[in-house]
């Protein structure tokens, strides 16, 4: 036997981890190593990555701030004598208070953000649209409601 076919060991089991699709929460491990593609003819299409940009992770912050900032401000409308008008929110505040309705908005905003970004760069409706612009839609009635409850707490109350 040559010394060259003593020292070659096939590493590759012959199972392409590309083409497996795999239990969903295998999108959202611990070792992120894919921040883009690399292809031109692979941007043109849906892609998964492991990374994501620092204006993404920057504007899923904002969301969630903008989402804690709207609890804590329904709660002091709340408690000058406002009513809560989105049912599910009523719900969780009847059912079980302040602390249900915080923990309810927290956790409904996070799953909105989680499924987006589990889908990021697939396109929205067949559209040139990818799905993590969407994070950036949501500040926006976020920050329209806050400014409409800071209206109502320092103009109305």
């Amino acid at each position: 036997m040559d010394v060259k076919e003593l020292c070659f060991f096939e590493k590759r089991s012959g199972v392409d981890r590309r083409n497996m699709n795999g239990f969903w929460i295998n999108k959202i491990r611990f070792y992120r190593k894919r921040s883009h593609v690399r292809r031109k003819e692979d941007r043109l299409k849906s892609y998964d990555i492991d990374k994501h940009s620092f204006k993404t992770v920057l504007s899923i912050f904002l969301v969630i701030l903008l989402s804690i900032t709207d609890a804590i401000l329904t709660l002091i409308l709340l408690g000058a004598g406002a009513s809560e008008i989105n049912p599910v929110m009523a719900y969780f505040l009847n059912q079980g208070g302040p602390v249900a309705f915080f923990v309810a908005k927290y956790i409904l905003t996070c799953s909105a953000i989680l499924l987006v970004m589990m889908h990021a760069n697939k396109f929205i409706f067949s559209t040139k649209l990818r799905a993590k612009y969407l994070i950036r839609v949501f500040a926006v009635p976020f920050f329209l409601v806050i400014n409409w409850e800071l209206y109502l707490i320092f103009f109305i109350s």
